[in-house]
C-alpha cells in the first residue's frame, strides 16, 4: 500500500499541473504506517485531491485540524477524464520519541 501510494505521488510530480503550497506546519506532519507503532489520538478523516497536490493538502488539513501525523486509509485515481489522484487519511496526534 505505502509503495503504491508512493508510485502515485510521484507520477503526480510528473504531470503536475496547480501546485499547493505546503504550509510549515504541514510539512512538520508525519506519515506513519502503522497507528499502532505509536500512542495515537484520532483527530478527525482528512482528504486531498489533484495532481501533486493530494499529499501537501492532507498535512496541511492535518495540521491545521491539530494533528500532528496523519495514515493513509485510501489512495486511487478518481474516476475522471484527467485521472485525478485521491489520498484519504486519519489525522492523528502520536507521541513521538525523537
Amino acid at each position: 500500500m505505502l509503495m503504491r501510494l508512493l508510485a502515485l505521488i510521484i507520477l503526480s510530480f510528473l504531470f503536475a499541473g496547480c501546485v499547493v503550497s505546503a504550509t510549515e506546519e504541514g510539512i512538520a506532519v508525519r506519515v506513519i504506517d502503522k497507528q499502532n507503532d505509536y500512542i495515537c489520538n484520532y483527530v478527525r478523516e482528512v482528504t486531498g485531491y489533484g495532481t501533486a497536490s493530494a499529499m501537501i493538502q492532507i498535512k496541511n488539513r492535518a495540521a491545521k485540524a491539530g494533528a500532528n501525523a496523519v495514515r493513509v486509509n485510501y489512495a486511487d485515481y478518481i474516476a475522471n477524464e484527467a485521472g485525478s489522484p485521491i489520498v484519504i487519511a486519519e489525522a492523528l496526534n502520536c507521541e513521538f520519541e525523537d
